[in-house]
């Protein structure tokens, strides 16, 4: 089991909200009851109040539900979206009982010379981080993913591997929080059609996000072809 890092200027109940909710995706399906308040707390060495306030931010972001008398459940129309805003292909892909892995393609460091960079650069970087990913449901390709860094976010992404990087930047008390998207329909190049195995001139379904953290500071742009007849995305727009 993960331990809680009290030198984190990330606090207790926050680290254990992020702790809680992966361990619920990999044991606790929707509908199911969770251990106790005072299970937890022996689990993971930390007071009931601790506890209470992150199951408490978990049932406010609709991932859980608290019934008086009865105990805590995982919600059974959690949102996709971890945390909500964003995609985090690990966790959707767990809510829809299948599982998910990552192939990490490249990684290197570009001159920012597309106007499109501007946005993730602060005074003086002059570069960024393009991580490329294949995504993959139940062992087969359903995502390519482009995302792109500042610089200073180098160090990080070194640390990625094949694992979840909205897990790493979470451990490194780097919290996204806010997207906005949009949606349009690509055709699959040479590059994408033999990485996603499909036909040459596929239509693909294009998602580019930008990516905010909570201080709503710009952190990652974000692109992703989907074979949509593999893989279905379903977002829950609220007005």
């Amino acid at each position: 089991m993960k331990t809680l890092r009290p030198d984190s200027p990330l606090p207790l109940y926050k680290q254990l909200s992020l702790l809680l909710w992966e361990e619920i995706q990999c044991s606790y399906p929707a509908g199911s009851r969770i251990p106790s308040e005072a299970e937890l707390a022996a689990a993971y060495h930390v007071s009931i109040v601790t506890v209470r306030k992150a199951v408490a931010l978990l049932a406010e972001r609709g991932l859980l539900e608290v019934i008086r008398g009865k105990g805590t459940f995982v919600f059974p129309d959690a949102p996709d979206a971890e945390f909500s805003g964003y995609l985090d292909f690990s966790s959707y892909c767990r809510r829809l009982g299948k599982k998910p892995s990552s192939r990490t393609l490249d990684l290197q460091v570009l001159d920012a010379e597309d106007p499109r960079y501007r946005f993730l650069l602060r005074e003086g970087e002059r570069q960024v981080v393009e991580l490329t990913r294949l995504r993959l449901a139940d062992g087969v390709p359903v995502i390519w993913e482009v995302s792109c860094f500042s610089e200073r976010h180098l160090p990080v992404l070194r640390q990625l591997g094949d694992g979840s990087l909205y897990q790493l930047l979470y451990r490194n008390d780097i919290h996204p929080v806010l997207a906005r998207k949009r949606f349009s329909i690509r055709l699959a190049n040479s590059v994408l059609a033999e990485g996603l195995d499909v036909p040459l001139g596929k239509s693909l379904l294009y998602i580019s996000d930008k990516v905010y953290d909570e201080s709503k500071s710009p952190l990652h742009l974000n692109e992703m072809y989907v074979v949509s007849d593999r893989f279905d995305i379903i977002f829950d727009l609220a007005k």
